[in-house]
């Protein structure tokens, strides 16, 4: 609970001594590998929850992010509080675990900016987390949902999160930062409301003590109904990429796309995996050479807006092997929900 009033007072400052707005959105997400077709038993990667706050607008000069500049552009302020969680397959057993996935959570608070360029094409999202790796809270959370067998569960109260990697808590800190860059779009004859497909590269970098990530692929917008490819990141969309030039998208009652976005990642160094990178103690841990470096991940879904204000995701998510010997491909899926303001955007 104190972390939640600490962010709440971090928010409370940040707004206080920022100038400038154009309304808001809160969004709060939801993962869990139940969430998934392919019918986990929560464990690998679990889950996780984050409640972040989003504002356009606000001018704050010492953040640490680049911001496109010029009429058109958008900036957009975030804010979050969350956490996650790692479990192994074997949860009834209290002692370390060989072979298997380590336990492992992050509970965090991030700041962050995201900034789409004067013509709309290009998207930074940067973000500066900082939060304690082992952590009690997420284990707590998960022994309460399996106690309760919330999402159906039949799985035992795990039983060896005092094995968990930093246990006690250990600082971490990361700095994240992912690149999209507009390629294309497919739309009817004369009805720029709808596009086929739109495409766009990705890139992804994460630096820190917690992860060591290099990422890149490509992202597909698929049946994209009075959508762009910033739907997922603004709840009212400002501009139709026609391929020649941006025009305004019209205030709409209902937006509508699906993705898929396949991409590799260099996993450099992962702490929930190999232990922390100063002073690890942990007692259960993955042996460096046993972690594998070269993954590929897919991040699959729907985005939903309602009448500009109301905000709807699901997304798929799927792992190739972390570390030898470990789940041959891990899925799990995620549920958004963000509310606006109607002056979200509007001067």
């Amino acid at each position: 609970m104190k972390y939640i009033f600490c962010f709440l007072f971090f928010l409370f400052s940040v707004l206080a001594n920022g100038q400038g707005s154009h309304g808001f959105q809160v969004a709060t997400s939801l993962d869990n590998d139940f969430f998934s077709p392919a019918g986990n038993k929560d464990e690998n990667y679990t889950g996780g929850a984050k409640l972040e706050v989003l504002i356009p607008g606000l001018r704050l000069k010492w953040m640490p992010f680049y911001r496109f500049a010029g009429a058109n552009a958008i900036n957009i302020q975030r804010f979050a509080f969350g956490g996650t969680a790692y479990t192994p397959q074997d949860l009834a057993s209290s002692a370390v675990i060989r072979n298997d996935r380590p336990y492992a959570s992050l509970t965090f608070m991030s700041i962050g900016n995201t900034s789409i360029s004067n013509n709309g094409k290009i998207l930074l999202q940067s973000d500066i987390i900082i939060g304690g790796i082992g952590k009690s809270g997420p284990g707590k959370v998960q022994s309460y949902i399996h106690r309760h067998h919330w999402f159906g569960t039949q799985r035992p109260d795990p039983m060896g999160w005092q094995n968990q990697i930093g246990y006690n808590g250990s600082l971490v800190i990361n700095y994240n930062s992912r690149l999209q860059k507009y390629l294309f779009s497919t739309s009817l004859r004369d009805n720029m409301s709808f596009q086929w497909m739109q495409g766009s590269l990705v890139g992804k970098v994460d630096i820190g003590n917690y992860m060591i990530n290099l990422q890149s692929g490509i992202k597909f917008n698929l049946i994209n109904y009075n959508s762009t490819v910033l739907q997922e990141y603004t709840p009212e969309p400002q501009v139709l990429l026609t391929g020649a030039q941006p025009i305004t998208a019209p205030n709409k009652s209902f937006r509508f796309n699906l993705f898929v976005e396949p991409h590799v990642r260099l996993a450099a160094y992962n702490a929930t995996l190999e232990g922390l990178m100063f002073g690890d103690n942990s007692i259960s841990k993955i042996p460096h050479n046993e972690v594998k470096r070269f993954l590929f991940e897919i991040n699959a879904g729907v985005n939903l807006t309602l009448w500009d204000i109301l905000y709807l995701r699901y997304s798929f998510y799927g792992r190739s092997r972390e570390f030898i010997g470990g789940k041959a491909f891990h899925t799990w899926g995620g549920i958004t929900l963000g509310i606006s303001n109607r002056r979200w955007f509007r001067h």
